[in-house]
Formats: C-alpha cells, sequence, structure tokens
C-alpha cells in the first residue's frame, strides 16, 4: 500500500478484480482508493508499477479493481525480469594497515 508500505497479498479472483489481504498483520484497516504497487521483492517485477486500487473500505481483506486488463490487450511488451543490484560487498582489511 503506497501511503504507509503495507505488505499485502492480490489474488485473483477471475472476474477482472483482486481480492487484497495484509501479509503480517490482522485487524488492518482498507480505506476505498488504497494504492497497490509491485514491491520488487523476488525478483520477478520493478518496484513501483500500480498493480490495483481497493473499491470498498474493509477490514483484513478487500475488493480491488486492477488498473490492467489483460484480455483486451493485442499486444504486450515483455519485459526481463527485475534482478536487484546487490549491495557493495566490503572490503577485506588490508596486512599493511598503519602501526
Amino acid at each position: 500500500r503506497t501511503r504507509d508500505g503495507l505488505p499485502a497479498i492480490a489474488v485473483g479472483r477471475g472476474d477482472g478484480m483482486l481480492d487484497v489481504r495484509s501479509v503480517n498483520a490482522t485487524n488492518v484497516k482498507f480505506n476505498a482508493g488504497d494504492l497497490f504497487v509491485t514491491s520488487g521483492v523476488g525478483g520477478l517485477y520493478s518496484p513501483g508499477i500500480p498493480v490495483a486500487r481497493v473499491m470498498t473500505a474493509g477490514a483484513d481483506s478487500v475488493m480491488a479493481r486492477t488498473f490492467a486488463n489483460p484480455d483486451t490487450f493485442d499486444f504486450a511488451v515483455v519485459e526481463p525480469g527485475f534482478m536487484p543490484v546487490p549491495p557493495p560487498r566490503a572490503l577485506a582489511p588490508s596486512d599493511n594497515s598503519a602501526k
């Protein structure tokens, strides 16, 4: 969720809508209009891609409308999987350090 970084799982319903649930909390309040984007975790999608918007307020699990409607596409661009850049490795201490 973009407003506070809440991680969530979105599951397709087969009707163009998603069920959205919080990953690590219970009794979570969702507001109508809450926006969910990809996190980049897992190395498949780049972070920040808009996924869905919550339709009605609720708690724990809500219905959201997807931004994409793939069954209406004539063409699609296939991008390579997102691979986060690993942090730089720390250098080993030198044996020639000043004493």
